[in-house]
């Protein structure tokens, strides 16, 4: 064979290569670009759901209401607890003196 035919042959074998590869599409090629696709628009429509749902339900507001109630309930409780420290120390200096008292008319 000379160098004419063999340049014409590879020449035929790299036509042949390059059709089977773009002019056929591979099955399992397609199959996966499809089966891509397919995911591809399931969650592009999980996506639009979520945002309709967070649209039309007040889930925002709601959770907006609940944090503005326990921001208004936190000075009470801090309140709370001064005031029960305060009595701690009261019903402490109390006990002392009925201890006091006590101690007095026992002896």
């Amino acid at each position: 064979m000379g160098w004419l035919e063999s340049m014409i042959f590879s020449r035929k074998r790299q036509r042949m290569q390059a059709g089977r590869n773009n002019g056929v599409p591979d099955i399992a090629q397609a199959a996966k670009k499809e089966f891509q696709d397919r995911v591809e628009n399931i969650i592009g429509d999980y996506a639009r759901i979520a945002r309709s749902v967070l649209k039309e339900s007040h889930v925002h507001e709601n959770m907006m209401a609940t944090v503005r109630n326990f921001a208004s309930h936190e000075s009470n409780i801090v309140s709370t607890s001064e005031s029960l420290k305060h009595m701690q120390s009261l019903t402490n200096e109390l006990k002392f003196h009925v201890d006091q008292i006590t101690a007095r008319y026992s002896s």
